[in-house]
């Protein structure tokens, strides 16, 4: 409670002394004219949004393709459920069976717990 407290206090003398240097009035960097955006079923989207979308999905496809095609993402999706990699390794390693063998088997059980835990919630 303190720290949120001693927070709030710094950021009310943080924007004071910020008003006090610069004025309260509203700064833009633009300095162009402000155009009509695109109208996409009824609503105007700027050309900033669209390449915000655009960015954000291409980020979340190369996320997507890292975590399941590389090795490193292989590791830290084995790393999220500690527990079964510890079972599978255990006691199938001895037996012979191959690492990647493993983790496929791995991801299987994991997948199939996410599904059925989102079923459940």
């Amino acid at each position: 409670m303190i720290l949120m407290n001693a927070s709030l206090g710094l950021y009310t003398v943080l924007q004071n002394v910020i008003s006090m240097l610069w004025g309260d009035d509203t700064k833009s960097v633009r300095t162009g004219e402000i155009k009509v955006g695109n109208e996409f079923f009824g609503a105007y989207i700027t050309d900033i949004q669209i390449i915000t979308i655009v960015v954000c999905v291409a980020l979340l496809a190369a996320c997507v393709f890292f975590m399941k095609y590389h090795s490193i993402g292989w590791n830290i999706r084995m790393d999220a459920v500690a527990y079964i990699i510890l079972i599978l390794f255990l006691i199938a390693k001895p037996l012979g069976f191959s690492v990647k063998r493993l983790k496929k088997i791995e991801f299987k059980i994991t997948d199939y717990e996410r599904g059925y835990g989102n079923k459940i919630i």
